[in-house]
């Protein structure tokens, strides 16, 4: 297989005036915390507690800003507004996470893709913040955000129990598509919920 190429985009230059956005093809969206077709939450910008509105993320970009060297994700995210119009907007990872009700596989440790057999497929149920003394955020897309996860155990007589586990970095989560979640092209959306 050969390897996808970047494609260069003339998105709209909104907030980001100073630096270059690439859309990433499919194949490349589906390593970021939020590929396109994942329910996702946007948050505030300044009041990090405060959600804008939910939707599901269509396109993935990176951006790199001019003269530092450093890049950062940004999603094209559909949402319903109250008046029932379908919006795109394109916001940056650190607004980004993960919804309610949202599939995902449960790292452990030393585990790093879907693949691996080192995950537990979950359930988004709930999510906290945590004051910023008590965080070390190593990306642009995860800040001080723990999510509360639903995550379905079988024991040794392959009898299902369901286990609400707490405190789960973003690191360790990954969004799990559906069997029957096909992604979303560029021009078609689904409601995740009204706001």
């Amino acid at each position: 297989m050969e390897p996808a190429m970047i494609r260069n985009t003339p998105e709209h230059k909104q907030e980001e005036t100073d630096c270059q956005r690439i859309k990433l093809e499919p194949e490349q969206a589906l390593q970021v915390p939020f590929p396109p077709g994942c329910p996702v939450l946007v948050m505030d910008k300044v009041l990090q507690n405060r959600i804008l509105c939910s939707g599901e993320v269509t396109s993935v970009f990176v951006s790199f800003a001019r003269n530092t060297g450093s890049c950062d994700n940004s999603y094209k995210v559909a949402s319903i507004n109250v008046s029932g119009q379908m919006i795109r907007k394109i916001v940056n990872g650190a607004q980004v996470r993960y919804a309610i009700n949202c599939p995902v596989k449960v790292l452990q440790s030393g585990a790093s893709n879907l693949k691996s057999t080192q995950s537990i497929d979950g359930t988004i149920v709930g999510f906290e913040s945590q004051p910023s003394s008590m965080t070390k955020v190593h990306s642009p897309d995860i800040s001080a955000f723990l999510y509360t996860v639903d995550v379905t155990v079988f024991d040794n007589n392959k009898k299902s129990q369901v286990l609400r586990q707490r405190g789960i970095s973003p690191s360790f989560l990954r969004f799990r598509p559906l069997p029957q979640t096909q992604y979303l092209e560029e021009d078609k959306s689904s409601v995740v919920s009204f706001d």
